[in-house]
């Protein structure tokens, strides 16, 4: 999608045999490079009604997503063209196109990606600026902590009022599809922040209390047999428990503490130590609090501190996707402090998001819509590089399960849920170009799980004794 193939616009359909079909009413004669282009569409079905009412259908010759766009303005067709998917995304924070399902539009986008690459396609000074701007996101000691406050330091009631009761922002398992798991030998291959230019004030940071329904449910110690969001982080928290094969006494370090329910779950369950790092020192009180709500304070030691900067050795490691907050650069340096802070024949569990392999160079070309607005820094492997940069710093990579489908659902939850408690969250000083922001960041994140692009999975990774 971020290929720069500007030709297309002005290029005939490859083979008018296989060109979609419009229908509807006509199109102006300036709107002709449009026409021609939107000819090349190859899947699904795009209703596109413009400012003026006028309105045309698009068919692809395969079967595909349906999907309605609504242009309030002409200003989109600009922004696209000038931005590409960035403007896209821009536009829509700013009201100026709707979709009654803006997942199933993104989809379609997915889709038919090969006839969008033209006009998706970051262009000219826009590119090089966006490449720039990512590039200064670098995730230094004080990048790191610049790009987690831009993001996961909105406030913990912002959180509070669309997550469950665990404060768990990573997938769910919902189990309901197969689980797909292979192991692959370390020697080889096998969406979280606002825009620069968002107009969204940021919430106060007032603490909120944990829940004590969740902690009064064992932390997940059982998970519910129901399709909630809840019985779904529960769930997987069993399975990252059951991974992480615990004895009482050893010592825990987890990369990436969050909200701190992970490492409060394994002291009461396990009986172990836990050390939990975090950069976001919102996250660190809210965590905090848990511990000592839950009993286990004293065997669970929460930092505000970079991962690189950790010492000790440690009989396990759980990292649940953070990863893809490290940045390319320091894949290297990841890798090599999970080797360092382990124990020989110790293991580490990470939970992943990653992206296929065969558009990796693409998307690392240009950054796309979460890099620019919602995780600064941020960069996602693919399961073949995660090995390999495991094996060379000597350890192991097991892939376990991998599940993005559950990742899809568990993103159209949280986008029910957000716009079901806008009013409480708008009251907090957030605005409407924030929420259509964050609407569109749930949607294309989903989107981009359902369609396969991107995908979440459990990864062993070990140190030999």
């Amino acid at each position: 999608m971020h290929h720069d193939t500007s030709s297309i616009l002005t290029a005939p359909c490859d083979d008018p045999s296989t060109a979609a079909t419009l229908a509807g009413d006509p199109l102006p004669a300036w709107q002709a490079p449009l026409r021609r282009w939107l000819a090349r569409v190859r899947q699904g079905r795009l209703t596109l009604i413009w400012p003026d009412g006028r309105r045309i259908e698009v068919t692809g010759p395969a079967p595909g997503p349906r999907a309605e766009l609504r242009l309030h303005r002409w200003r989109p067709v600009l922004r696209l063209l000038m931005q590409g998917d960035l403007g896209l995304a821009f536009s829509y924070r700013d009201g100026d196109w709707s979709s009654p399902d803006l997942t199933a539009l993104l989809m379609f986008g997915v889709a038919n990606e090969a006839a969008l690459a033209g006009v998706t396609a970051t262009r000219g000074p826009a590119r090089w600026l966006a490449r720039w701007r990512h590039r200064a996101n670098a995730n230094t000691r004080r990048g790191s902590r610049h790009n987690i406050a831009a993001h996961y330091d909105l406030g913990n009631r912002f959180y509070a009022k669309w997550l469950d009761d665990s404060m768990l922002y990573s997938s769910a398992i919902y189990g309901g599809d197969e689980i797909a798991a292979a192991e692959v030998s370390g020697a080889g291959p096998t969406a979280k922040a606002s825009s620069a230019e968002a107009t969204a004030p940021f919430a106060p940071t007032a603490s909120v209390a944990p829940s004590a329904s969740f902690a009064a449910s064992g932390g997940g110690a059982a998970a519910p047999a129901d399709g909630s969001l809840e019985a779904a982080q529960a769930r997987r928290l069993d399975r990252i428990v059951e991974l992480l094969d615990l004895r009482a006494g050893q010592r825990v370090l987890e990369i990436g503490c969050g909200w701190g329910t992970l490492a409060a779950t394994l002291a009461r369950r396990c009986g172990v130590e836990v050390v939990g790092v975090t950069l976001s020192t919102e996250q660190l009180a809210f965590a905090q609090q848990r511990a000592a709500e839950w009993g286990v304070a004293a065997q669970v030691d929460l930092r505000l501190q970079d991962y690189r900067d950790i010492q000790g050795h440690f009989d396990r490691i759980v990292s649940i996707e953070m990863i893809e907050a490290v940045g390319e650069a320091y894949w290297p340096t990841y890798f090599a402090t999970l080797r360092d802070r382990l124990k020989p024949g110790g293991l580490a569990v990470l939970q992943a998001i990653t992206i296929d392999e065969a558009h990796f160079e693409r998307y690392r070309a240009s950054p796309d819509f979460i890099q620019r607005c919602i995780f600064p820094g941020g960069m996602l492997p693919t399961p073949e590089r995660m090995a390999q940069e495991a094996g060379r710093a000597g350890l192991g990579f097991h892939t376990e399960a991998r599940f993005g489908r559950d990742y899809a659902r568990t993103l159209a939850e949280w986008r029910r849920r957000f716009l079901a408690e806008w009013p409480a969250i708008e009251a907090q000083g957030f605005d409407l170009p924030f929420q259509r922001l964050w609407t569109y960041y749930l949607s294309y994140c989903e989107a981009g799980f359902l369609a396969g692009r991107v995908d979440v999975g459990l990864y062993r990774v070990t140190r030999g004794a």
